[in-house]
C-alpha cells in the first residue's frame, strides 16, 4: 500500500529490528503509553509492536504483559510484510538501520531511537538535519520527539523531508556530507 499522511495518529508501529539487546522497544511502548496515557478513546492510538526473532524471554515478558494491561498495543511477531505495516501506519519508532530508509522513502513520519549513540550516529544525523527523523534516547526524549510530531503541520515536514532525503540520489549527498565534515 501507498502511505497517506494523516490529521490524526490512529496507527503508530513500533519496530527496532530483529534483535533488541538494549529493550529500546519496551522504551518506545513506555514513553508511548505515557504521552497518550491522558487521551481518551479516539485520542489514543492502536499501537502495533513488531516481535523480532532474537528478542529474549524477559523482554517477550514484558511486552506481553504491557499489552494485556493496555488493549491499545497490540504485538505482532516477524511480519513478513513489514512494508505494508509501515505504510498503514502513522507514525514509526525505529532503531535507525534499514527500517529508518524504508519509512523515509514512504514519507512516514518517526522517532528514531539509535542502539547507542554511535551507532549508526551519522546517519541518523543526516536524516535529522534534513528533517526527516527525530532522534531519541531515553523516555523522556521519546515522549518529547512524540509531542513535536502530534502537530499534523511537524508531521507534514518531515514527511516530505524524509521522501526527499531518500529520492535514489541519497548516496551521492551522504557521500557529499561525509566529505564535508
Amino acid at each position: 500500500g501507498k502511505f497517506k499522511l494523516s490529521k490524526q495518529i490512529s496507527k503508530v508501529i513500533v519496530t527496532m529490528g530483529g534483535g533488541d539487546e538494549f529493550h529500546k522497544t519496551l522504551l518506545a511502548c513506555r514513553a508511548l503509553e505515557k504521552f497518550f496515557s491522558g487521551k481518551k478513546g479516539k485520542g489514543k492510538p492502536l499501537v502495533t509492536v513488531v516481535v523480532g526473532a532474537g528478542f529474549d524471554g524477559k523482554l517477550k515478558t514484558a511486552l506481553n504483559k504491557l499489552s494485556l494491561r493496555n488493549k491499545s498495543f497490540k504485538l505482532v511477531e516477524n511480519p513478513s510484510n513489514l512494508p505494508a505495516w509501515l505504510a498503514s501506519s502513522d507514525l514509526a519508532l525505529t532503531s535507525g538501520g534499514i527500517t529508518m530508509y524504508e519509512c523515509a522513502l514512504l514519507g512516514l513520519p518517526q522517532v528514531v531511537l539509535p542502539r547507542t549513540r554511535n551507532y549508526e550516529g551519522k546517519a541518523v544525523r543526516i536524516f535529522e538535519k534534513n528533517y526527516a527523523v527525530l532522534s531519541a534516547y531515553n523516555e523522556l526524549q521519546v515522549a518529547n520527539a512524540i509531542g513535536k510530531i502530534s502537530s499534523f503541520e511537524m508531521r507534514k515536514k518531515m514527511s516530505s523531508a524524509g521522501s526527499k532525503v531518500v529520492d535514489g540520489k541519497g548516496a551521492e549527498r551522504v557521500a557529499e556530507i561525509a566529505l564535508s565534515n
